[in-house]
């Protein structure tokens, strides 16, 4: 997690700027499929990040990914206008 600066907070990842490889990467070439935290990472692949993961997902699986997000997203929609309700009814 990141300051701004202006009293708030927010995280990210920088793609300007790489570090150096590590020594496993010597020898390596751009465009290999990779092993992170024993997933494998092909070329291509959508990486998805936040605070709460990491996701990979291969390119011929982005649509039905893409579906499931819509889904979960008008879901919790749909929770948050009950919540919202419930509270007014309570107030």
């Amino acid at each position: 997690m990141r300051s701004s600066g202006a009293g708030t907070s927010w995280s990210g990842w920088d793609r300007t700027r790489a570090g150096s490889p590590p020594a496993s990467a010597a020898g390596r070439t751009i465009g290999e499929p990779v092993a992170l935290g024993g997933v494998v990472v092909n070329p291509g692949d959508i990486v998805v990040a936040d605070d709460d993961g990491v996701i990979v997902i291969p390119p011929h699986r982005a649509e039905e990914a893409l579906t499931a997000v819509e889904a979960i997203v008008a879901r919790e929609a749909d929770l948050d206008a009950e919540v919202t309700e419930l509270r007014s009814r309570i107030a």
